[in-house]
Parts: structure tokens; C-alpha cells; sequence
């Protein structure tokens, strides 16, 4: 997903979408639980102009950068450029495992967030790590 995309998905949302809470969220294949979703709150922003990249992380209480998590889609975007023309039209890439603290070492990767889905009734926006079809449908915000 590119900043572009984000930014016209938000144009297009309710004028209050940027007081709506914010999490990352991936489907959930750990064995032996009953979540179908894990989400994660955004723990820092970082731009990468060199690789034209905007990079999220997790936030993880194993974390510094992180103590105090961007909760809400307006705190996220106020961290990223305004001006997307040309190669500021970063792309989004999240830090992956989102799940830090409960899971075991992982090896972290970056991978492309796919796009953003606003549940309005819940007042909750979901930047999504896989395809909104390997979310299920009742497990997606209201």
C-alpha cells in the first residue's frame, strides 16, 4: 500500500476517522488459542526515503521506542509526510512478528500492509497486514 492509497481511503471515510483507534491487525494461526485475529497497537513510525519506505513497528513492551503507542489513525499520520508527489509516495511496510511479548523469537521481517479497513460502529481502523479475504467476516470491525 502506498501513502496514496492510505491518504485517499481516509479522504473517502467519515470526517472523525482519525479519532478512531488504530491497530495492526493479521490473521491469527497460532495453534491452541481461540483468536482469529491478532492486533497490535502502532508502536513507532519511521520514513526510509532512501528505500521509499514508511515503516511501522509494533508496539512491544520490549520496545524504548514504543512506551507510549500511536493509538489513533490521526496520531500515525501525523508522523508521515503530507507531501506525497513524486518519491514521497512512500509505501507502507510493518515489522513483523506484531506479536512480540506473548510469542517466542521470531525472525523479524518487513512486509507490505495490504490496505486499511474502517469499522465506523466500532470506531476502530484496521491496517492490514494480509488480504482482507483471509480475514474472516465476522472477526473484521463493525
Amino acid at each position: 500500500m502506498k501513502l496514496s492509497e492510505l491518504y485517499a481511503q481516509v479522504q473517502a471515510a467519515s470526517d472523525d476517522v482519525l479519532n478512531y483507534r488504530l491497530f495492526l491487525a493479521a490473521p491469527d494461526s497460532t495453534p491452541g488459542d481461540n483468536a482469529d485475529v491478532l492486533l497490535c497497537a502502532v508502536g513507532r513510525v519511521e520514513l526510509s526515503f532512501e528505500t521509499t519506505e514508511a515503516r511501522l513497528f509494533p508496539a512491544s513492551d520490549r520496545d524504548d521506542d514504543s512506551v507510549e503507542p500511536l493509538a489513533y489513525l490521526g496520531m500515525v499520520m501525523e508522523k508521515l509526510p503530507f507531501d506525497i508527489s513524486g518519491t514521497n509516495d512512500l509505501s507502507l511496510v510493518v515489522e513483523l512478528p506484531l506479536d512480540r511479548d506473548t510469542t517466542e523469537e521470531e525472525p523479524v521481517c518487513l512486509s507490505d500492509l495490504v490496505e486499511l479497513y474502517i469499522g465506523d460502529k466500532s470506531r476502530e481502523a484496521w491496517l492490514l497486514v494480509r488480504p482482507l479475504s483471509e480475514f474472516k467476516d465476522d472477526d473484521l470491525p463493525a
